[in-house]
């Protein structure tokens, strides 16, 4: 399974720590705020529990668009071309 997207597919706004008094949130990847608690990743963690030999992608990350991250990317991959890259190895 992959996830790909933006800030809504990545679980900025629920994170893996939240935020308590001055300290800061958590997220499993803090540059693209990627969360555990996300709907696709809740939804891999149902899948895997029938079948523990699936594997997940999560390339999800707040502030891609589909210019800028999903699709292309500046001065990095975009989200396809890894995904592209990550098929190619299984």
């Amino acid at each position: 399974m992959a996830i790909i997207g933006d800030s809504f597919a990545s679980g900025e706004g629920n994170p893996d720590v939240q935020r308590k008094g001055n300290a800061k949130a958590h997220w499993i990847d803090e540059r693209c705020h990627r969360s555990g608690k996300s709907f696709a990743a809740q939804v891999f963690a149902d899948i895997q529990k029938e079948k523990p030999q699936s594997y997940l992608t999560f390339l999800a990350c707040a502030g891609a668009t589909v210019e800028n991250g999903i699709l292309k990317a500046k001065g990095r991959t975009s989200q396809l071309e890894t995904l592209e890259s990550v098929a190619t190895m299984r």
